[in-house]
């Protein structure tokens, strides 16, 4: 139910408080754009005049007094109870039927006690701002108030007022088969109601708007692409084109129902990670991957790390809508990449590079030919690649017996070019195994059942045996009497040996240390010696102490 002015406006006096100013202010354009006076201080008031004289005045001048209630007001004390008290000396002078003041809730809350005897009227409640036009209307009729306002075919008030809408619109674009969401918030305010009435708009404008608000946006979006909207984002607010569209498209449709647009936020919901990533550059990681190589014995185990920026944004739309990871993109590429070089590699040429010296290395073949797939997917610029070649049972075998050197073991010699000399003569021999022999490769994955104790408990046999053997073939004088420069003959002849343990364990060894043992014959003399040098100290320490009894006795006398 609603009203047409047709003489002179309706003064309606809003009191409140100003902690309900932004609900004043929306009651405010709501009462003018249905043709009312509301007189409020923050508008009536000029500079210079007496605020309180002014707002007395108003009240006496107005048609009715609206008093705003909410639970800042009730039980608040200020000048707006002066204002209910003055409101209600008013009223005393008028008819018990008369209707002046009209108490409004914003929302629930306690009416004070004074003004409880007034109905009031609840603006939060569906029929409550229909309830307030006509209490103006019939309060108008009663006190006989010269403006000459009555009920008009003018839409509901619910329907032509100020009016807040959200909503949320799910449409396609170019390239992503599912839907985007855009959430609006509009606050749109009546202007024209000539326009409002030829377009005849249903009862439900607020329908109308969202169906509008639907329509507008996908014929915006149609031809637009989800890195479009993105990239709109970065943009400054102002800036953002697309933005502009829809808020120029929504305001004309508004202007042709004659409304204007007071208020819009537009809220994309999309994931903002790549704009980010543009930003910032990116970082993907691949930890512990393992990758099969050209022998079906052997895997490598490799983490590798990637850091780069994207030069052409723009021009990676296929890899940026809601159903794509860039990131996990990425990822799979850099696995692919090296799983296709891995599974076509020689692991000896990966784990022993120093081998094969005409070759680049694989592990720098496997940078270059990531950073050439992301440059050339991506657009990637500045990239940065780290391979880390991670253990496995391979590498850790090879590292326990490298770090487990230098190891030492004896020999037992018997020279058969000295037939005379039968006696054993002993060597300690200290062995270094520096990893896996240039060709033994092979040979040593063949080998992979034994522990570690066990394979250096066999190299050592073998090592024994053969070191005993060739030995053998040189004279005991040779053997025993050891100068530098025979000392470095049999070192050489030991060394021999290192061909024999690539053959039969594939591992790379240096025989760094050969001293000769004492002999037994030697060990036993050695004892005779000892024994002859400590029975000589125990005479020659008898003989003191006689000696210095013969002194003693001689003082004596």
């Amino acid at each position: 139910m609603n009203v047409t002015q047709k003489k002179r406006k309706l003064q309606l006096f809003l009191s409140y408080t100003h902690r309900d100013e932004v609900e004043v202010e929306t009651l405010y354009q709501k009462l003018s754009s249905f043709g009312f006076k509301p007189w409020i201080d923050i508008v009536d008031i000029l500079p210079g005049e007496n605020w309180e004289w002014s707002i007395k005045k108003a009240i006496r001048q107005s048609d009715f007094f609206i008093v705003c209630l909410s639970a800042n007001s009730v039980n608040r004390r200020g000048f707006l109870q002066k204002e209910i008290l003055e409101a209600i000396n008013i009223c005393e002078e008028m008819l018990p039927d008369d209707i002046f003041i009209i108490p409004v809730r914003f929302h629930k809350c306690e009416v004070p006690e004074r003004l409880q005897k007034y109905q009031w009227v609840d603006l939060f409640e569906e029929k409550g701002w229909d309830l307030l036009i006509k209490a103006i209307h019939e309060g108008t009729i009663r006190r006989q108030i010269k403006a000459d306002i009555t009920l008009s075919d003018q839409p509901e008030a619910s329907q032509y007022s100020i009016k807040s809408i959200q909503h949320f619109v799910k449409c396609h674009v170019k390239d992503y088969s599912g839907k985007i969401e855009i959430k609006y918030n509009l606050l749109i305010k009546p202007e024209n109601y000539k326009k409002y009435k030829s377009e005849r708009i249903s009862n439900d404008l607020e329908k109308w708007i969202i169906n509008q608000l639907n329509v507008t946006t996908q014929n915006v979006l149609v031809e637009k692409r989800y890195i479009d909207i993105l990239l709109d984002l970065e943009l400054e607010e102002d800036k953002r084109e697309i933005q502009r569209e829809l808020v120029k498209e929504i305001r004309k449709t508004l202007e042709s129902i004659g409304f204007s647009l007071k208020h819009i936020i537009i809220d994309p919901k999309i994931d903002l990670t790549p704009l980010k990533l543009k930003r910032d550059g990116f970082i993907v990681e691949e930890n512990n991957a393992i990758f099969a190589t050209l022998d079906n014995r052997v895997n490598v185990k490799l983490s590798i790390a990637v850091v780069g920026k994207i030069k052409y944004f723009e021009k990676i739309s296929q890899y940026i809508t809601p159903d794509k990871n860039i990131m996990e993109e990425m990822r799979q590429i850099i696995n692919n990449v090296t799983k296709e070089l891995m599974y076509n590699a020689d692991p000896e040429q990966f784990y022993m590079p120093v081998r094969f010296p005409s070759q680049e290395p694989l592990t720098e073949k496997l940078r270059n030919l990531i950073e050439e797939k992301l440059e050339k997917e991506f657009f990637a610029e500045n990239v940065t690649v780290v391979v880390k070649i991670e253990e496995t049972d391979l590498i850790k075998r090879i590292i326990k017996l490298v770090n487990g050197s230098p190891y030492r073991f004896e020999i037992q010699i018997i020279p058969l070019l000295s037939l005379g000399h039968r006696e054993m003569i002993p060597f300690e021999v200290e062995l270094l195994i520096n990893g896996i022999d240039e060709n033994g490769w092979g040979t040593f994955l063949s080998r992979n059942s034994e522990s570690q104790e066990e394979e250096v408990k066999r190299i050592q046999e073998v090592l024994k045996k053969d070191i005993e053997s060739n030995f053998q073939k040189i004279t005991a004088d040779s053997l025993m009497t050891i100068d530098i420069t025979k000392y470095r003959e049999l070192l050489k002849i030991a060394r021999h040996s290192h061909s024999k343990i690539a053959k039969i364990f594939g591992l790379d060894i240096t025989i760094s240390q050969l001293s000769r043992k004492l002999t037994l014959v030697e060990k036993t003399r050695q004892k005779i010696l000892h024994a002859q040098i400590e029975n000589q100290k125990k005479k020659e320490f008898a003989k003191m102490k006689v000696n210095d009894g013969t002194e003693e006795s001689g003082d004596a006398h």
